[in-house]
């Protein structure tokens, strides 16, 4: 989001526990995802109410139907079938067996995907995030659900996302800083200068290779946090 990759969490879990909702402290870490494989006991209105940071979400699903048993119930019997043909002389009847178990696991996958859909997206803020819509293909799914928490949470950036070249990540922080103070920086870190340096309002675009982040809304924001104030120690993330 806004040109800029941004790490998480994601966690599976049977049930839900309370140190799922816990802050997120990690400054490398700007959302928590939180996959429950049954129902919960609990609620929905008391795990929203457990979860501490806007950049958290629950998936939950609807409680098992029919069809899910049923296609479990043929994943069962399917590896039970293979492990009951041991013997060297029955192999054709574990080929069976496997073909069985495959065709039982695309369904049982299948009913998941239609019990996470008719389950709910949990939130601190009640984004009102569709489940079906979360859920609607297994591609991407975490980057989807990712994005829209943090279009909330950063919904103001403080620097210039239009003027960065390329999608910015934590090598490339790395790479902008070592161009920018290094006595001799090498070229990976001169170019991640001129790719980033400028959207991220450390230089003036007339001088995109010099420090001068006199624009910067970033230190803008730390100067205001910090006016009228004793000594206080800070991360900068």
């Amino acid at each position: 989001m806004h040109k800029v990759s941004y790490s998480g969490e994601v966690l599976l879990c049977e049930r839900w526990r309370e140190e799922f909702g816990k802050e997120i402290d990690n400054p490398d870490q700007h959302f928590r995802l939180v996959y429950l494989t049954s129902h919960p006991d609990m609620d929905d209105a008391k795990i929203a109410a457990a979860l501490k940071d806007a950049q958290i979400a629950v998936m939950r699903p609807e409680a098992l139907g029919e069809d899910t048993r049923e296609a479990l119930a043929d994943l069962m019997a399917a590896e039970q079938m293979k492990r009951n043909c041991s013997a060297p002389n029955q192999s054709t009847l574990r080929e069976y067996a496997d073909g069985k178990r495959r065709e039982a696991l695309k369904g049982v996958l299948k009913c998941q995907q239609d019990e996470y859909r008719r389950g709910k997206v949990i939130t601190q803020k009640a984004y009102g995030i569709p489940a079906v819509e979360i859920f609607r293909t297994t591609q991407r799914r975490e980057e989807d659900m990712a994005g829209r928490l943090l279009e909330k949470a950063y919904d103001t950036p403080l620097f210039s996302p239009r003027d960065l070249r390329k999608e910015f990540s934590d090598a490339d922080a790395k790479k902008v800083f070592a161009g920018l103070f290094h006595k001799d920086p090498a070229r990976a870190e001169k170019d991640a200068v001129i790719n980033f340096a400028t959207g991220l309002e450390l230089v003036a675009k007339s001088h995109p290779a010099e420090f001068n982040p006199i624009s910067s809304q970033a230190l803008a924001k730390v100067r205001e946090q910090v006016a009228g104030r004793s000594d206080r120690l800070l991360s900068l993330i």
